[in-house]
């Protein structure tokens, strides 16, 4: 990989490691077209999401830009292409692609955390819905469950539904995708306050930094025999970290959006994974631009000692 400044250029260069590492083929099928593969349709998607544009505007913004001769383009792609392109991803591919992009973080994740957010499904402007009066329906939105990596501020695993369902619903299934991790600790609501959560926590040999629901209920009145052992450790934890959880949720809907603009229920998912997606590979460019800077930081201190160590050895060499 390239050492670019450039965030952009960071975003490609990782999207490349990660279509590679997973083995993503350049065509899909034998005689299917060759004008263009599938890693760089897949590249102009993941920029679509961090730029935030349609697909007519971005194809727009192509054309008197150079991203298309960085990422080897013949020519411009008809924004149809990109559209049906997305239509075609496989949902499971995509998160095996965001959890792969969290392994690329040179800081290992140590702690984990859950939280569920809504995406918007509706353009409308909040103010002109209030003076029409326009009835507010609870289905126009998207409910994400999300298992993220506390330390890189990444996002491991998600689970997108068509309804409001409750919070411990997902984390059977969120749970079997990232149980294989070395993480140690796993922070949480009050909302993931259920003994099955605590029990799957303990039994993996994790610790549970869930919020206990009624703290100033005795320990032997609380139900549940983990939700007894979790409220006993509760004093030892660090709770800090739990609101971290909530800086990933403001990230995702601040700087990608948190309206969809798909209209069918499987591009929708789409969309939305590609937005997650997109937000690892910039923090993964972020914290290599940090990495770069601590090793220049070091380099010059490193400088600094030797030059002193020299004048030091100089002077009590002309002493002696």
């Amino acid at each position: 990989m390239v050492g670019n400044t450039n965030k952009l250029l960071n975003i490609l260069d990782f999207s490349q490691i990660l279509l590679e590492k997973l083995q993503i083929p350049l065509y899909s099928k034998q005689h299917s077209g060759k004008t263009f593969n599938n890693h760089q349709l897949f590249k102009l998607l993941v920029l679509k999401s961090y730029l935030g544009m349609d697909y007519r505007r971005f194809i727009e913004f192509l054309e008197i830009s150079e991203i298309p001769t960085l990422i080897g383009l013949k020519r411009i792609p008809h924004y149809t292409t990109l559209q049906k392109f997305s239509t075609r991803q496989k949902i499971q591919e995509l998160e095996k692609l965001i959890l792969e992009s969290c392994s690329l973080a040179k800081k290992k994740c140590k702690n984990v955390g859950i939280d569920a957010t809504g995406m918007s499904l509706d353009f409308a402007s909040k103010h002109y819905a209030k003076r029409i009066e326009k009835p507010f329906l609870r289905r126009d939105f998207l409910k994400l469950n999300m298992f993220m990596d506390l330390d890189n501020l990444m996002i491991l695993s998600a689970k997108i539904r068509k309804r409001a369902r409750h919070d411990t619903r997902d984390v059977k299934a969120l749970w079997n995708k990232i149980k294989h991790l070395l993480f140690r600790k796993v922070f949480a609501d009050k909302g993931y306050d259920t003994n099955f959560f605590h029990q799957i926590v303990y039994e993996s040999g994790r610790k549970s930094v869930i919020f206990i629901k009624n703290p100033k209920v005795p320990i032997w009145r609380t139900k549940g025999f983990f939700r007894k052992k979790a409220k006993k450790d509760a004093k030892n934890h660090q709770k800090g970290k739990r609101s971290l959880t909530e800086t990933i949720n403001s990230i995702l809907k601040r700087v990608y959006g948190e309206t969809i603009a798909a209209k069918k229920l499987c591009t929708q998912k789409i969309e939305l994974l590609f937005k997650i997606l997109t937000l690892n590979l910039e923090r993964l460019s972020i914290l290599k631009e940090k990495i770069f800077w601590l090793f220049f930081i070091f380099l010059q201190k490193m400088s600094l000692w030797c030059k002193k160590h020299q004048t030091n050895s100089l002077v009590l060499a002309l002493k002696n």
